[in-house]
């Protein structure tokens, strides 16, 4: 068992209302906890722990040691590591990655600054214990160096050549101050530097035999976040600009509430994906229910909580095709108006599949590439003997396929507009309205809902627990 799967196991068999891990080498100094408490209390969510290396000076390694950490000191300050949270905020952002073996306090860092979530500092200290055995700091550095790519590879970063472009500058100092215990130092580190590059090669070649396939989706995410942080504002302002926009918006509202309410037998958890500035859950919560709003935007976040400001919502920056929660642990998922920013929705259903509970609900949007309005999504499909050309977005049907693949079941749908937002949009008042939605009434009576629908509102069901 890695040391990310037991301190996730730790908070799971704990009850405590706040998570403080300290490993075998880590000795807590009296007034951590108090202060860190207070901290929370004033608004924090996180908040950083001093470490204050503890090294035996009687072996001349430990000397060597000791020198770095007074050099390192005096040129950046106390490294900081450590994390304190409340139960909340670290189960919000999925706990530890048990992939990661290190920098895990470095990653789970990362989840909650992406969040958006505040973090403190005290100026108390953790005292670490440090082993000043070559052997056994060469081997640490080895294993954990395997899991750097990985880390890397989900952050986008480049911490090794971050990292390792001080190190020339560190050993030129030690060796100014104390030049014997300088030149240890710089065996040490050698020695340990080359166990680091060997390890990090070795992670690095099974992360890119994993993870290259998923380049052109990150891709895709990416330019989908930065549309969504360029129009937080105007974004929220487009629903209220006119009266029809405002009846399509009561409308959808109205629509979602009635699903909810003929699907959901039990009060649980709902995860509003793609939550936005919160439009959605904000109706949601009026039904008493507990919200998890997700966006791959860290800005719509922001502008969901703010606007939301009640204790049973939560927002959380993360992707639909990575959900960050446990197997079987929300009642309910909504995908409303977000599922054609996604680039593989079968990654979606799968996702959702996986952590929603036994006799959860998945409702999702699905657009309708068949409605006379649309704008033409197609790629080429080549088999052996003919070029055809697919809808890219999904017919009714074939979406109902994918999730019954991915082991929904299917329960029902109902059709939504007919005309284009874009004329909803124009409508200034009443009387126009009326003579809209007349003409929807009788349109939808007459044709096809299945061609001339905007998009379709599908209910699914997980019957079967994992």
């Amino acid at each position: 068992m890695g040391k990310a799967e037991a301190r996730n196991l730790g908070v799971k068999a704990s009850h405590g209302q706040y998570i403080l891990h300290l490993d075998q080498d880590m000795e807590l100094t009296p007034t951590v906890i108090e202060k860190c408490v207070k901290e929370i209390k004033k608004g924090n969510d996180a908040i950083y722990i001093p470490l204050n290396p503890i090294i035996d000076r009687n072996h001349f390694l430990g000397r060597c040691l000791t020198l770095e950490n007074l050099v390192r000191q005096s040129l950046s300050g106390m490294a900081e590591s450590a994390l304190f949270f409340s139960r909340r905020i670290f189960e919000e952002v999925g706990g530890y990655d048990e992939q990661i073996e290190a920098p895990d306090e470095a990653d789970i860092l990362a989840s909650v600054k992406e969040r958006g979530l505040g973090m403190g500092r005290i100026e108390a200290t953790i005292g670490v214990r440090i082993n000043p055995s070559l052997k056994g700091r060469t081997f640490k550095l080895f294993h954990h160096a395997k899991t750097y790519p990985l880390y890397e590879a989900k952050r986008n970063l480049n911490t090794t050549w971050g990292l390792s472009r001080h190190i020339p500058f560190l050993l030129k100092k030690c060796i100014e101050k104390n030049p014997i215990h300088g030149l240890g130092l710089l065996v040490y580190k050698t020695i340990t530097g080359i166990a680091y590059l060997a390890g990090y090669a070795l992670g690095y070649i099974a992360v890119k035999a994993v993870r290259r396939p998923q380049k052109c989706a990150s891709s895709k995410q990416r330019s989908v976040q930065e549309l969504f942080n360029r129009v937080t504002e105007s974004y929220e302002k487009g629903f209220k600009t006119s009266l029809g926009n405002r009846y399509i918006d009561g409308l959808e509202k109205s629509i979602l509430k009635e699903s909810l309410r003929q699907c959901l037998k039990d009060k649980g958890l709902l995860l509003d994906l793609g939550v936005g500035f919160g439009r959605l859950s904000g109706e949601f919560l009026k039904l008493k229910l507990e919200v998890i709003g997700l966006d791959i935007s860290r800005k719509m976040c922001k502008k969901a909580k703010r606007n939301l400001n009640l204790g049973n919502f939560h927002a959380i920056q993360a992707t639909m095709e990575a959900l960050p929660f446990k197997n079987n642990s929300i009642r309910l998922a909504n995908c409303f108006r977000t599922l054609k920013y996604v680039s593989n929705h079968r990654t979606v259903l799968t996702e959702a599949y996986r952590v929603l509970m036994k006799e959860g609900i998945f409702i999702a949007e699905v657009e309708n590439p068949l409605w006379p309005f649309s704008t033409p999504r197609f790629f080429v499909s080549k088999t052996s003997t003919t070029r055809r050309l697919r809808p890219k977005l999904f017919i009714l049907s074939h979406f109902i396929e994918e999730a019954l693949h991915a082991k929904f079941d299917f329960v029902n749908y109902c059709s939504l507009v007919i005309f284009p937002y874009a004329i909803y949009s124009k409508i200034k008042n009443v009387y126009q309205l009326r003579v809209i939605i007349g003409l929807e009434k009788l349109l939808s009576r007459i044709l096809p809902k299945r061609i001339f629908s905007r998009s379709f509102l599908v209910v699914l069901s997980k019957e079967r627990g994992q």
